[in-house]
């Protein structure tokens, strides 16, 4: 009797870790070649609803870059952004940060730099608009 009673908190305090155990995330990555010359790698993961990435490429110059977007429930993205350090580049271009939300009636962007921050903001005439990281 005593084993049953203390059995059956313990399979209780069991199943309620596995259920609070973060799920993993899927992580992938990428290399770029052209021919024999890696010009960039990057990985990315997705857990639940956010994907976050960190990519490096070098070509035409040394770029680091980290992005992150949010994701509604239908997969479509509803806020990103991403920062870049270009170590080469004049110090005022040497960190930027870009946002992107996506409304359903308009997109706002923004870029920052050390000499202040640009916004921009367009009404929506496609279905879907997805930032494209052209450079990895």
């Amino acid at each position: 009797m005593q084993t049953l009673r203390h059995a059956i908190p313990r399979r209780t305090l069991l199943l309620l870790l596995a259920a609070c155990t973060p799920s993993k995330g899927q992580t992938y990555g990428f290399v770029a070649v052209l021919g024999n010359d890696t010009t960039s790698v990057e990985r990315v993961t997705r857990t639940g609803d956010h994907i976050v990435s960190d990519a490096v490429g070098r070509s035409p110059t040394v770029t680091r870059r980290h992005w992150e977007a949010d994701l509604r429930p239908d997969g479509s993205i509803k806020t990103w952004s991403m920062d870049t350090y270009i170590p080469n580049a004049p110090v005022s271009n040497q960190r930027l940060h870009h946002t992107a939300a996506f409304g359903n009636q308009s997109l706002e962007f923004s870029r920052r730099t050390s000499e202040g921050t640009k916004t921009f903001s367009y009404k929506k005439t496609y279905a879907e608009t997805v930032p494209w990281n052209a450079f990895v």
